[in-house]
């Protein structure tokens, strides 16, 4: 509650934009997140297998998230403390407990599969997913306990997918199709610096 009462004073900074920013779940949203730390813009469009790969997998994250948000049933900070969130509204939100953060799972289950597709860019990646995590509670709807468990649910249910002959096939047609889309990349997707700006420091 101390750094949600702390991180409340980011409200109108460009940190405070990029927690509203890394609220959207959609495919094309998450593809994006990761786009600057790639080195290439990410759509649905230009990366069909890892688009499936990640279609199919979030199904397993948001079970895993899903069960345990059932069994602890948390208030989320603003519930106990109510003060400004990056949200106009939160009412998505009145059925889903504090924890663990379901967006932190996503982002760093991608963050780490993104790492072991593209290791020389691991890195960025993976500090990229930190942030997203981090983002949860600079906008105000999970505690910082909240979003380690989303990190943690995440490894969890990633190692288990890797189990998966399957999976780890669907994995290697993503790599090869990410080390095709970065070798023919010309720049930098834009907006990075603006993104790299709102990431130079943790915001607590």
């Amino acid at each position: 509650m101390a750094v949600y009462r702390e991180t409340r004073a980011l409200e109108g900074t460009p940190r405070w934009a990029l927690a509203l920013s890394d609220n959207d779940l959609t495919t094309a949203a998450m593809l994006k997140v990761f786009s600057c730390s790639l080195g290439v813009n990410l759509t649905p469009a230009n990366t069909p297998r890892l688009s499936a790969v990640l279609a199919r997998a979030t199904v397993d994250w948001t079970a895993g998230f899903n069960t345990l948000k059932t069994l602890y049933g948390t208030k989320r900070p603003y519930q106990i403390e109510p003060a400004p969130v990056c949200l106009p509204s939160t009412s998505a939100l009145v059925n889903s407990s504090d924890y663990p953060s379901g967006h932190t799972t996503w982002g760093w289950a991608m963050g780490l599969m993104l790492a072991e597709l593209a290791p020389d860019a691991a890195t960025g990646v993976l500090m990229r997913a930190r942030a997203y995590g981090e983002s949860r509670a600079v906008c105000g709807v999970h505690t910082v306990s909240a979003v380690e468990g989303g990190a943690a649910t995440a490894m969890a249910v990633l190692a288990a997918q890797h189990g998966s002959a399957v999976f780890r096939a669907d994995l290697e047609g993503a790599r090869a199709e990410l080390a095709a889309l970065r070798a023919a990349a010309k720049g930098k997707p834009e907006s990075c610096a603006l993104e790299n700006q709102a990431l130079t420091k943790s915001p607590y």
